[in-house]
């Protein structure tokens, strides 16, 4: 099923993104028991010798690894090792998986089911999937989906000099609806998340009558640890003590992961796919957290998201946009300037800017010590989009700015207002300490032109 995808072109040298395709038409054309029955050969790494699942299993409980940490909890605890030995190999026997085929091929079909039950596509990028399947020949593959990934263990066994390499994939996942989406919210209310299991998943039946919309997955680039590690990282200090010993990672190590997570969640950010009901969601959302009327015409919310829509293509956000819609080409025509506004340092707006990043450090995913860098890009893009004009060191807000400058510092609201209410619930008191960040928010928005 063929879509119109918007492309970014806040960058010359941008590449174009792979396009995409809906692997849900052959499960509706096509029978799902024959789907589920076929042959099943999977692609092996080429330095991979198979083996049975008894033996793997014989493997990890042998190894020195496990052999040193078993010592050490039986002398912690005053257990025997063979008592130790004994619940390492029950929790690696509910853990390990049995290549059982059967049920491989049962979850296909029923999966299969289910999936044209609840989307109207599932889209991913063939070209994506080939990268991924000629990755695997070459170097061990690890998947880092963009829900959640511990980076620091994928990359031991490459720091220590097990494998020559490790291909490591960001997989950005986007949806339109997701199915838990009643327990997230229940989630943010306190409410504790039950324990999943597979009982579970086929009693809650009644999402089977629910429209999920589209998914939408794509396989980025693999990258190569030891790229990313080359002139960064010693590995020779892995050798000084032996590999079975655990060690708490030095900072160097530290460092080094911790910037390679970033530069992986920015790849996943980067191919992240919104759609026109996120840009909806987020309209009504920030009108519910600036407006008190209730409820919005039709017309003027169509209007407001096509608005956001290219707002966001033009910021390098990968759109999906079925169908023909109708463009308001606000980023084109002659620029156009008020004067109404005073131009404005720069100093004062970029220390409005790093005051607020770091307040909000714990909300988003900002890579720390790239302040500068951050703020040069929000310009750039500002800039690009006309919404501002940049003179050596002063700054001006144009007339169709505004509304771009308005609705973007309008989205910080919730969370600045969510800070005031903590305070004042620790403080006790109407004002608190929190008084000084509004002051400056109040601050960055005058500087902005928002009021």
């Amino acid at each position: 099923m063929a879509s119109e995808a918007v492309y970014s072109h806040r960058d010359p040298m941008l590449k174009k993104r792979d396009d995409f395709e809906d692997i849900l038409e052959e499960r509706r054309n096509s029978s799902d028991l024959r789907y589920a029955l076929k042959c099943y050969t999977p692609v092996l790494y080429k330095g991979l010798t198979p083996c049975k699942v008894s033996e793997l299993k014989q493997m990890v409980l042998q190894s020195d690894q496990l052999g040193y940490v078993i010592t050490q909890v039986s002398k912690e605890k005053g257990m025997t090792t063979d008592e130790v030995t004994g619940e390492a190999a029950a929790i690696l026997e509910e853990m390990a998986q049995r290549l059982q085929l059967s049920t491989v091929r049962f979850f296909a079909f029923t999966l299969s089911k289910v999936f044209k039950t609840l989307f109207r596509s599932i889209c991913v990028n063939e070209e994506g999937l080939q990268r991924l399947q000629q990755a695997i020949h070459n170097h061990p593959v690890v998947l880092l989906p963009s829900h959640r990934s511990l980076l620091n263990i994928v990359m031991d066994p490459f720091l220590k000099g097990e494998v020559f390499d490790i291909s490591l994939v960001p997989v950005s996942i986007s949806y339109e609806r997701t199915l838990e989406e009643a327990l997230y919210a229940r989630e943010l209310l306190g409410v504790p998340k039950p324990k999943e299991s597979t009982s579970g998943l086929f009693k809650a039946r009644k999402i089977l009558s629910e429209d999920y919309g589209s998914i939408h997955v794509y396989f980025g680039q693999p990258v190569s640890v030891r790229s990313l590690a080359e002139s960064r990282v010693n590995r020779s200090q892995f050798n000084l003590i032996p590999r079975h010993i655990p060690t708490r990672p030095s900072e160097e190590i530290l460092s080094f992961v911790n910037d390679s997570a970033y530069r992986l969640v920015r790849a996943q950010e980067e191919n992240m796919v919104l759609k026109p009901w996120v840009l909806l969601a987020f309209v009504l959302l920030q009108k519910q957290a600036t407006e008190d009327k209730p409820g919005t015409a039709l017309d003027e919310l169509t209007e407001q998201a096509v608005w956001l829509r290219d707002l966001s293509r033009h910021y390098g956000a990968f759109l999906h946009w079925p169908g023909t819609v109708r463009s308001l080409k606000l980023m084109d025509g002659a620029e156009e300037t008020t004067d109404r506004e005073e131009w404005v340092e720069m100093t004062e707006i970029y220390n409005s800017f790093s005051f607020l990043r770091n307040m909000f450090s714990n909300e988003f995913i900002l890579c720390p010590g790239a302040t500068v860098q951050d703020f040069e890009e929000a310009c750039y893009l500002l800039v690009k989009t006309g919404a501002l004009q940049i003179n050596q060191q002063e700054v001006l807000i144009t007339e169709r700015g505004h509304r771009t400058l308005a609705f973007l510092t309008s989205v910080l609201d919730p969370f600045l207002q969510g800070y005031q209410v903590r305070e004042m619930h620790t403080q006790g008191e109407e004002q608190g300490t929190l008084k000084l960040n509004k002051v400056m928010l109040n601050s960055l928005e005058d500087t902005l032109g928002k009021k």
